[in-house]
């Protein structure tokens, strides 16, 4: 899988840039929209930093749909709700998506899938 490898592991670069996530990722170009606005809103304190803006770099680069987003100017908190994926062996997987946030931590979220 996508996590399998010495492979760079990151969320935001399989969604835009691995074609496999558009057909894993149901319902891709809301999701990847949304993920897109969810990343603002959690890297508006670092925009600046030369690793925030590199990845930021590289996917505008990399992927038309990112830019697109990216250009939007869309800030959404991460939302709850159900995540679905076409899995190519084991046919449509349910998750629900849970965010946990310490209450003294503002800069720490642990975002969790539990199979429904």
């Amino acid at each position: 899988g996508w996590l399998d490898g010495e492979h760079d592991r990151n969320l935001l670069r399989f969604t835009f840039m691995s074609p496999a996530a558009r057909t894993l990722i149901v319902d891709w170009d809301t999701r990847a929209r949304r993920l897109a606005a969810e990343f603002r809103a959690d890297s508006i304190r670092h925009l600046a930093d030369a690793p925030t803006r590199a990845l930021i770099d590289a996917l505008t680069a990399g992927s038309d749909a990112f830019a697109q987003y990216w250009a939007s100017q869309d800030v959404f908190e991460r939302e709850g709700g159900l995540r679905e994926f076409d899995h190519p062996q084991h046919g449509r997987l349910v998750y629900q998506q849970i965010t946990l946030k310490p209450a003294h931590r503002e800069d720490l979220k642990l975002v969790v899938l539990v199979r429904d």
